[in-house]
């Protein structure tokens, strides 16, 4: 790291002191560390008087990797003119790389107290203060820093790493913004402002911006996992396993390739159709090669839109089906349709049913887009379940005794509600299927949240961990899709959930079990209210 020359005096040893000085420097930045230290030596032979000689002294030392005779200098470059901050710098940087910290912090206060408006002191102090835990302090430093100087790329980026640590999110990605405005090809400070772009969810803009640093740097493995990860967030990983469900797939064609039947038998034509969630274009290409037309789809996320683009496009569809690259609740029939339609398909449905917003999908389908007397696939969607037991259902859920060990204190914080492979997992089903929410697609109504009850019949004795809930989609009036748990090792492409007791329970059969059921229009909960004995 350069020093900061002190001035010298115009005399002849002044002018001995300036060359050798520049010298030195010339042998430092070029590496050859010996000449440099050789140089040193004779500064502090025939100049032992001015700072500059024991700066330039400690700052070979450090080089060297003499680290404690770099302190020592820098100490002695400090006593010799205690009214020069720059000593103080290069110590407190040594003292640093030392993971001296306070020491350092103490060295840059000494700096300031006689240059308060240093930049460099302020952002190594800025620097020093966060690695010690003190984020807050850290970051208004660096502001100071950064307000005195708007052109301190260093600063700038250090401020965002404290403001980041306070978890100032997009306050630290506004810093982040500033070191590339600086610096545009500063790697490291793309790859800070990438992140953060990930962690606003704006995936679209991290995306661009790592495949852009990978640009800049091809070995950059943290540029190259980036684009990766920004991927899988727009496109998480179970849009794998849903592309590749056979039953599902299967059960859509068969009511997608019915309709077009019936609507040929009535008309002459199967006529339009509107797809809304395109993901991969899975049914939009169904409902292409079925030979509806026009066939539309609409995709929300960008990323996932230009994929299902190349997809149909490669499938020798693209002159078939139309791709909006908007959400459904956006759609104007006259605008991005050529009206209103009477066909609606789509999957945009989670492991609770609800979880993708389906019924705000539905309202707004049913206000703005579907013709009178309009067909959805599905046409209804059901919450189902069952009472589950089995010992490795209930260890996904609850402590109990283990190596002789009673851990049940610890399922206070269990939860009573979790996403599992139930299909993947040993487990018995210990009463009848049972339908517990029903929701018309598209429905006559606006569908508040609501509470009703449910009640399961045990049909096996044992432990019981809670209900396992999964869905069932009403594809037509002939066809049904659902991924109930079958034991049989094959997962579905929804996974089911396990709503559980506050602690495994006994059963016999014939008991009756009430449970309260909840949702709020995105999301399902079933809470245990009373188990009745058989025979009461």
């Amino acid at each position: 790291m350069p020093i900061e020359p002190q001035p010298t005096q115009a005399t002849s040893a002044g002018a001995d002191l300036a060359q050798r000085l520049s010298e030195g420097q010339r042998h430092l930045a070029a590496g050859r560390l010996d000449a440099a230290a050789g140089i040193a030596e004779q500064l502090l032979q025939r100049h032992a008087d001015h700072i500059n000689s024991w700066l330039f002294a400690g700052l070979v030392a450090r080089r060297q990797g003499r680290l404690e005779a770099a302190i020592t200098t820098f100490r002695a470059a400090a006593e010799r003119n205690p009214r020069v901050a720059e000593p103080w710098r290069q110590l407190g940087n040594a003292l640093t790389e030392r993971g001296d910290a306070a020491g350092a912090e103490a060295a840059y206060r000494q700096g300031l107290a006689l240059q308060p408006d240093d930049v460099p002191l302020l952002n190594n102090l800025g620097v020093v203060l966060r690695k010690s835990g003190r984020p807050g302090p850290a970051a208004e430093t660096l502001r100071r820093a950064v307000g005195l100087r708007p052109d301190h790329a260093d600063a700038w980026f250090n401020l965002g790493n404290a403001l980041a640590e306070l978890d100032r999110i997009t306050d630290a990605g506004e810093a982040y913004e500033q070191v590339l405005r600086l610096q545009p090809d500063r790697i490291s400070g793309g790859l800070r402002l990438a992140q953060v772009y990930q962690s606003l969810n704006r995936v679209a803009d991290a995306e661009r911006l790592f495949e852009r640093l990978q640009q800049l740097a091809p070995d950059n493995i943290a540029a190259r996992r980036g684009i990766r990860a920004a991927r899988a967030k727009a496109v998480p990983q179970w849009h794998f396993p849903m592309m590749n469900d056979a039953a599902r797939n299967e059960a859509y064609r068969i009511a997608i390739e019915r309709a077009a039947a019936r609507r040929r038998a009535a008309t002459g034509a199967a006529g339009g159709i509107l797809d809304i969630g395109t993901g991969a274009g899975m049914l939009a290409m169904i409902a292409a090669r079925t030979g509806f037309a026009p066939v539309h789809t609409c995709e929300m996320v960008p990323a996932v839109a230009a994929a299902a683009g190349d997809v149909i496009a490669r499938n020798g569809l693209a002159d078939k089906v139309t791709l909006l690259g908007k959400s459904s609740n956006d759609l104007v029939p006259g605008q991005d349709l050529p009206g209103t339609v009477s066909l609606l398909v789509t999957e945009t449905f989670d492991s609770l049913l609800l979880g993708e917003d389906i019924l705000r999908t539905m309202d707004h389908a049913r206000a703005c887009l579907l013709a009178p007397g309009a067909q959805v696939i599905p046409a209804a969607g059901a919450v189902m379940g069952a009472l589950i037991g089995g010992a490795i259902i209930a260890e996904q859920m609850f402590a109990q005794t283990v190596l002789g060990f009673d851990l049940s204190a610890f399922n206070r914080f269990a939860s009573l509600k979790a996403v599992l492979p139930i299909d993947l997992l040993p487990h018995r089903l210990m009463s009848e299927a049972v339908e517990i929410l029903r929701f018309e697609f598209p429905g006559d109504r606006h569908i508040e949240p609501g509470r009703s009850e449910a009640e399961f019949l045990a049909t096996a004795d044992g432990e019981c961990a809670g209900v396992a809930q999964w869905i069932r989609l009403y594809l037509d009036s002939e066809t049904i899709y659902e991924n109930r748990p079958d034991n049989q090792g094959r997962p579905s492409s929804w996974l089911q959930i396990l709503h559980a007791f506050p602690q495994p329970t006994q059963l016999r059969a014939g008991d009756r079990l009430r449970f309260a059921v909840e949702h709020n229009r995105v999301s399902v909960d079933i809470e245990l209210l009373q188990v009745i004995p058989a025979g009461a």
